[in-house]
C-alpha cells in the first residue's frame, strides 16, 4: 500500500473481506498473519505521501506436485478496502478485489550474460543509450 496523493492519508482504515484470522497461540506460531491482522486492526493515524507501506500476506510452499500453495490461512481471493480522509477532513473509499492467482503470475526477463564480459557489454550499450537520449534536447 502506498499513499500516492499529496497530501497526508489520516485515519486510515484497511480491511479485509473475507477478514484477516486473529491467530493466537500454537495457531500463530510461525505465520506471519498475526502481524497482518494486528498491522490493520486499528486505524493508522497518517501515511505521509509516497509512503509505503510493504506486508507479506501469503507464503508460498511447495505442494508436491512442482506448485506452490499458501502456507498462510488468508484467502486467495479477497477485497482490501481503504477508508481514510485528507487534511481537511474529506473522507475517501477505494477498494480492490485481488486474487493471488493473478499476483502470483507474474513473470520477468533476466540477462543470462551475468559474466563479467557480459556484464561489461551491457554497460557499455547503456551508456551508448545514455549518450544518444542526452544528445536529443
Amino acid at each position: 500500500m502506498r499513499n500516492v496523493g499529496p497530501t497526508a492519508a489520516r485515519n486510515v482504515r484497511v480491511t479485509f473481506e473475507p477478514p484477516i484470522p486473529d491467530l493466537q497461540g500454537d495457531a500463530a506460531s510461525g505465520k506471519v498473519t498475526p502481524f497482518l491482522y494486528r498491522r490493520y486492526s486499528k486505524p493508522i493515524p497518517t501515511i505521509a505521501p509516497g509512503a509505503e507501506l510493504i506486508n507479506v500476506y501469503s507464503v508460498g510452499v511447495p505442494d508436491g506436485n512442482g506448485g506452490t500453495i499458501n502456507d498462510e490461512p488468508t484467502p486467495a481471493d479477497f477485497v482490501i478496502r481503504f477508508d481514510y480522509e485528507n487534511d481537511r477532513g474529506k473522507k475517501f473509499v477505494d477498494s480492490y478485489e485481488l486474487s493471488l492467482d493473478v499476483l502470483k503470475g507474474q513473470t520477468g526477463s533476466y540477462p543470462s550474460n551475468t559474466d563479467s564480459r557480459g556484464m561489461y557489454r551491457r554497460l557499455v550499450k547503456a551508456i551508448e543509450a545514455l549518450a544518444r537520449g542526452l544528445g536529443r534536447h
